[in-house]
């Protein structure tokens, strides 16, 4: 009887070596799949979403104005050595400077918000299905592997969420800005 109750809290000693073999780096087995879910949690938030991709082309346009309307103020007026003239463009570039910053303010504060409430929906959702899991399927788990697998999962997911969508998206449209503004400038 005493062996009864000890064997839920007895484990196989693994030695170190094999403990860093056993951590492979996998694959998703269905990427589209995958992406098709994480969509569906993204869709009830499709107009916060238009709102951030909009704010992403506002600041990388003005992000790549602003060096441009400097480049012109220095051949027209410093080349130039005029003085009249300087000012309303230095206040054109204040204001292309505000709206860049105020759209990535705006674009950021969407992004955090519509990445919370997803990952608020996923932790929400993955608590319930947990309760409808049955107890075996807890005894085959190594203790902390699950919540620390579901802790992880989701923070990555949030950050991801967060930052790199943002980023991956304003890095192109400023590649492909950056490279149309260069040949209109000088095509050669």
């Amino acid at each position: 009887m005493l062996k009864d109750i000890r064997s839920p809290f007895q484990y196989k000693k693994i030695p170190i070596d094999q403990k860093d073999r056993s951590k492979k780096r996998t694959k998703a087995k269905n990427a589209k799949g995958t992406l098709g879910r994480m969509w569906s949690y993204l869709a009830e938030k499709k107009g916060m979403l238009t709102l951030v991709m909009i704010m992403v082309v506002v600041s990388a346009v003005f992000g790549l104005l602003g060096p441009i309307v400097i480049g012109r103020a220095i051949d027209h007026f410093i080349v130039g050595r005029t003085a009249s003239g300087l000012f309303p463009v230095l206040l054109g570039l204040l204001g292309i400077y505000v709206i860049q910053s105020l759209s990535l303010w705006f674009q950021n504060y969407w992004m955090i918000n519509i990445s919370q409430s997803t990952v608020f929906r996923m932790r929400s959702e993955l608590f319930t299905h947990l309760h409808e899991l049955p107890i075996p399927f807890f005894d085959k788990q190594r203790h902390g592997e699950l919540m620390s697998r579901v802790t992880n999962d989701i923070e990555n997911v949030s950050s991801t969420l967060n930052t790199s969508v943002i980023q991956i998206l304003s890095s192109v449209i400023t590649f492909v800005g950056t490279i149309s503004v260069m040949l209109y400038m000088s095509p050669l």
